[in-house]
């Protein structure tokens, strides 16, 4: 085997790799950092479907790489309009009620996931802790809701 033949199959690796990270961060990123998660790993999984695309025009091997980044992109799509979704939620239910009025006033971009919210509360304790309780109780029920709604 030559040496530009064993580069070809690094090319498909190095995309499936990029692929299976991408869909790992496609799982993880739209939910702590939303759309701006979602397109670190939609990043990854363009850069697997085009590894993937010219190992297969250099060689015909590279469907793995390019299976991954499909993947990924699914799942960050997946994941990016659920928690989207959660996220608005939360605020819209937030700011109908009188009881969390901190998350009512922080909860105000849903698109940035956990990161917006938490980039938008004061850094002094008390209101940390007392968003933290607001948030958790609007989770909480939130969850029940759609538990007892099954």
């Amino acid at each position: 085997m030559s040496t530009y033949e064993k580069k070809k199959g690094g090319t498909s690796i190095l995309g499936i790799i990029l692929g299976i990270v991408g869909a790992a961060a496609g799982l993880i990123l739209p939910w702590i950092g939303g759309v701006i998660g979602a397109a670190i790993s939609g990043i990854l999984a363009l850069a697997a479907i085009l590894l993937g695309i010219r190992t297969m025009k250099n060689s015909g091997k590279g469907r793995g790489a390019i299976t991954c980044g499909v993947i990924a992109i699914i799942l960050a799509i997946l994941m990016t309009t659920t928690s989207i979704g959660l996220f608005t939620k939360i605020r819209d239910e937030a700011k109908a009620r009188e009881d969390v009025p901190l998350v009512a006033q922080f909860a105000s971009q849903p698109y940035l996931g956990f990161v917006g919210m938490i980039m938008n509360v004061p850094q002094d304790k008390e209101t940390q802790d007392e968003f933290t309780k607001q948030l958790d109780l609007m989770v909480k029920e939130i969850t029940d809701s759609s538990k007892t709604a099954k």
